[in-house]
């Protein structure tokens, strides 16, 4: 009877102790399923199946970075006036690289002369300068001129040096008082062609202006910078915007308050220019 029991006590512990085995399994297996499930639900979002296609929700984007050098420049804004000036001429505001303009409206032999500046990427009419009516070469405005053809050239081009018989009236260009022995050279064989020249101890010019012996003319005035860079022999000399009340032969000619008001407006800082335009009918 003692054996019996004996071998019945021996199969529970056998069988307590094959159950705590498989328990312990069962454990360790329950785990290491959770920590894997777990961990793979972590990396859904970042992770795309080999052999498979990510859709458009799978998918994370990038927003693209634009360098300063990739934005589009902003839209520099115009008056109506000017856009249509522009136009005709051949130009737009890409060509207008800088921050004062005055513009040659030409009919015929007379000028529509108007004064725009630029502040905060705007062109609008300059302020305290009026609109007014000035006059160009006696035989008009042409794409290209030669020497004594009385034409003005047509174009755009920088404004340089101020220059006068009379005192500076206050401008901040550059300004030449002129005196008896300053002159222009218009002689195309010369060195100096299209050049302001004081003395004569280098005289290589048999044709030249003696800008002391033109007044009003050249009481006041602004060079054009036509014929410069390269300057190119007899395409033309002596271009500027002047003091006068009429015709020219190639000048820009306008009302002597007028030219004051110009000069003490023009600003070589502000890289000013002109934009002389054809008669429409020339166009």
């Amino acid at each position: 009877m003692e054996n019996e029991k004996k071998i019945s006590v021996t199969k529970n512990k056998k069988f307590i102790y094959i159950l705590c085995i498989v328990l312990a399994l069962l454990l360790v297996f329950a785990s290491v399923f959770a920590t894997g499930y777990l961990l793979n639900l972590d990396g859904n979002d970042n992770i795309t199946p080999t052999g498979t296609t990510a859709t458009a929700d799978e998918v994370t984007t990038t927003p693209v970075v634009t360098t300063p050098d990739e934005t589009s420049p902003e839209e520099v804004k115009v008056p109506k006036v000017l856009s249509q000036l522009l136009e005709r001429g051949g130009y737009t505001t890409g060509d207008l690289d800088f921050e004062q303009l005055i513009v040659v409206d030409s009919i015929g032999t007379d000028a529509r002369i108007m004064f725009f500046e630029k502040k905060d990427n705007e062109w609008k009419f300059a302020h305290r300068m009026s609109t007014v009516t000035g006059y160009v070469g006696e035989n008009g405005v042409a794409d290209q001129v030669s020497e004594g053809e009385l034409k003005t050239p047509a174009g755009i081009f920088s404004l340089g040096i101020g220059f006068g018989i009379m005192d500076d009236p206050g401008t901040k260009l550059d300004y030449i008082k002129v005196t008896e022995q300053s002159y222009w050279i218009d002689d195309p064989e010369s060195a100096y062609y299209n050049q302001l020249v004081e003395g004569t101890e280098n005289k290589d010019w048999n044709s030249a202006e003696q800008i002391s012996l033109y007044s009003p003319e050249y009481n006041y005035a602004v060079f054009i910078e036509y014929n410069t860079d390269p300057v190119v022999k007899g395409a033309g000399s002596a271009f500027f915007l002047r003091e006068g009340r009429g015709v020219t032969r190639g000048s820009v000619a306008i009302p002597h308050d007028s030219m004051i008001d110009a000069l003490c407006w023009l600003d070589k800082d502000l890289s000013p220019h002109i934009m002389i335009l054809k008669s429409v009918e020339n166009n």
